[in-house]
C-alpha cells in the first residue's frame, strides 16, 4: 500500500530547513568560490554547482591544472565518467545563465 502525502504534511514532517530555496550563482559569483584562503572551491558542470572542497583531489581548488570557481564542463566531461564523481559531491546550487539574443 502507498502512501502520499501532500507538501505541506511533508513539510510539517521534515521541518522548513529541508526545503530551501537552490541558490543561483552567476559566473562572477562562482569565481569567488576558487578553493583559495580558506574559501570552499565549487565548480560548475552541465549547469550545477558542486562543492568539490570535499574531494582531497581538490586541495586549495586546483585538480591537475584545472582551478575551482569556474563552469568546467567541458573539461571535466573530456576527463571523468561524470555519473560517479558527481554523485559523491555535494550539489550547492545552479549556474545562472544569460541568455543573448541575437540581433537581427
Amino acid at each position: 500500500m502507498a502512501i502520499y502525502f501532500d507538501v505541506k504534511t511533508i513539510r510539517l514532517l521534515l521541518g522548513e530547513n529541508s526545503f530551501r530555496q537552490q541558490k543561483e550563482f552567476t559566473l562572477e559569483e562562482l569565481a569567488k568560490y576558487n578553493g583559495s584562503n580558506g574559501k570552499p572551491a565549487y565548480v560548475a558542470v552541465d549547469g550545477v554547482v558542486y562543492d568539490v572542497s570535499v574531494q582531497s583531489s581538490w586541495g586549495g581548488g586546483t585538480h591537475f591544472g584545472l582551478t575551482a570557481g569556474k563552469d568546467l564542463t567541458e573539461q571535466f566531461k573530456s576527463c571523468h565518467g561524470m555519473s560517479q564523481i558527481l554523485n559523491n559531491v555535494p550539489k550547492v546550487g545552479i549556474l545562472k545563465t544569460t541568455r543573448w539574443k541575437a540581433l537581427e
